[in-house]
């Protein structure tokens, strides 16, 4: 799962969360390291914040569409 949210108690809120849960989860903190990793990965969950720096949740989701790698990512909105 990755884990995509600039506020730090927010993505630690859910990174603990999650690992409570025993699933191999990482955080990113903005939207361009975050299109980084998107393009060597392929993410079975995408915990996404749409306002983030750099790039936003929304562009995310727009160039996550496009890739065919990442067709079987299912995203899940937060804010």
């Amino acid at each position: 799962m990755l884990i995509i949210e600039d506020n730090s108690t927010q993505a630690e809120l859910f990174f603990e969360t999650l690992k409570a849960v025993n699933d191999e989860s990482e955080v990113i903190f903005d939207g361009q390291a975050a299109l980084n990793r998107l393009a060597e990965t392929s993410p079975r969950i995408m915990l996404l914040d749409l306002n983030l720096p750099i790039i936003s949740g929304l562009k995310i989701v727009e160039r996550v569409r496009l890739l065919p790698h990442l067709a079987d990512t299912r995203t899940i909105i937060t804010t």
